[in-house]
C-alpha cells in the first residue's frame, strides 16, 4: 500500500537526483534529455533500493513509508548548482512495529541486495549483448554501475548504514 505522500516524495527524489546526476553521467547533450535520463537512472535505483526495505519491513508486519529527505536532496541541488561534490541520504524508510532482530536484519539488507539484483542483471544485459542500441547499452551500462555502487557503500558496517542495521539486527532481541 502507498500513499499519496509517499508518490509525491518518490517523484521529489527522481527529480532531484536527476538534477544532481545531470553532466555525471555520460550525457547526449540536450539538457532536457539528459535530465530525464539521470532521473530515470539515479531515481530508478534509489527508489528502488527504499522499496526493497518498505516490501520487506511489510512482510514481516512493520508499517513502512517511503520518505524523501527533503532537507539532504536540498542541499544536494545546491551543492550541484555550486558544482561542489554531493553526498547525501535521498530517502529512507520509516518502519514501525514490533520487528524482532533477524527480521530487522533481513529488512536492513533488502535494499542493498536490490541493489546488487539490479547489478546483476544488468551485467548479464550488457554482456551477454542483449541490448539493441548504443543508447540502450549506455543507460543499462550505467545503471549497473550506479546499483553496484549504492550495493557496496550501503552495506559498510557504519552506523546509519543498511550494513550496520544488518550487523545490529542480529544482536537485537
Amino acid at each position: 500500500m502507498f500513499f499519496i505522500s509517499e508518490i509525491f516524495a518518490m517523484i521529489v527524489t527522481a527529480l532531484a537526483i536527476g538534477y544532481m546526476f545531470q553532466g555525471i553521467l555520460p550525457g547526449t547533450g540536450n539538457r532536457r534529455e539528459d535530465f530525464i535520463r539521470s532521473a530515470i537512472i539515479g531515481g530508478a535505483a534509489i527508489i528502488l533500493h527504499e522499496l526493497g526495505h518498505k516490501f520487506v519491513a511489510m512482510y514481516f508486519g512493520a508499517t513502512a513509508v517511503y520518505n524523501a529527505n527533503y532537507f539532504g536532496l536540498a542541499m544536494g541541488v545546491a551543492l550541484r548548482y555550486m558544482n561542489f561534490p554531493v553526498f547525501m541520504v535521498p530517502a529512507y524508510v520509516s518502519i514501525s512495529g514490533n520487528v524482532p532482530g533477524i527480521a530487522f536484519s533481513l529488512i536492513a539488507l533488502a535494499g542493498p541486495l536490490v541493489n546488487l539484483a539490479l547489478y546483476l542483471v544488468s551485467r548479464v544485459l550488457v554482456d551477454k549483448h542483449l541490448l539493441n542500441t548504443p543508447d540502450q547499452f549506455m543507460m543499462v551500462h550505467m545503471f549497473g554501475k550506479i546499483n553496484f555502487w549504492l550495493f557496496l557503500f550501503n552495506m559498510l558496517p557504519i552506523p546509519g548504514f543498511d550494513g550496520f542495521q544488518a550487523l545490529a539486527g542480529l544482536f537485537r532481541g
